[in-house]
């Protein structure tokens, strides 16, 4: 979860010039607060995909927006799944073929590494990789990588995000105020 706290500076700001203006202030803390908290939810599922090789879409489904309003000026990007399956992550071969061959899984960009015992299976026309964890046939376990959440507390990534949203904001908030003033 990142939250975006507006700047005290930001708000005295806001007051002093919107003072005239009926819920000025509050207007343009919330319009710069939710323009950056969807800065927030962009820069964290491009500096995850940075450094993960994984796909956008399972990345993008577990990222949500809690928007500021009047009542509340802050707001928060939570990032909420379970653990991500593998073939979710760049991994070969992509399609099972008759003579087994050698599963290899790139999770941290620029790291293949092969997974011993596992072999790729089909579930709901999927494709998924299936480890045995014996000599024998059963049992097995399907792979998974890290969760989505995990990724994004990485202090770089999440130090990143915090800046960008914070430099957004204090934009916005002189756009906002713009705006408001010109009305």
């Amino acid at each position: 979860m990142i939250e975006m706290n507006p700047d005290k500076v930001g708000i005295k700001k806001a007051e002093r010039l919107l003072k005239e203006i009926p819920n000025g202030s509050k207007r343009a803390v919330t319009n710069a607060t939710n323009r950056a908290l969807t800065k927030g939810r962009m820069t964290v599922n491009k500096d995850i995909r940075e450094k993960f090789t994984i796909k956008a879409t399972p990345v993008k489904e577990s990222l949500k927006i809690y928007k500021a309003n009047f009542s509340r000026l802050n707001g928060k990007v939570e990032v909420k799944s379970p653990v991500t399956m593998l073939n979710n992550f760049k991994f070969s071969p992509r399609k099972r073929t008759k003579k087994p061959k050698d599963v290899y899984a790139e999770i941290i960009k620029g790291q293949k590494k092969r997974i011993p015992h596992a072999y790729l299976s089909s579930l709901g026309g999927q494709t998924i990789i299936v480890a045995r964890l014996g000599k024998e046939r059963t049992p097995n376990r399907m792979l998974t990588g890290p969760s989505i959440p995990y990724m994004a507390k990485e202090t770089d990534i999440s130090d990143h995000v915090q800046k960008e949203m914070l430099d957004v904001f204090n934009t916005r908030l002189n756009h906002e105020i713009k705006r408001i003033l010109s009305k």
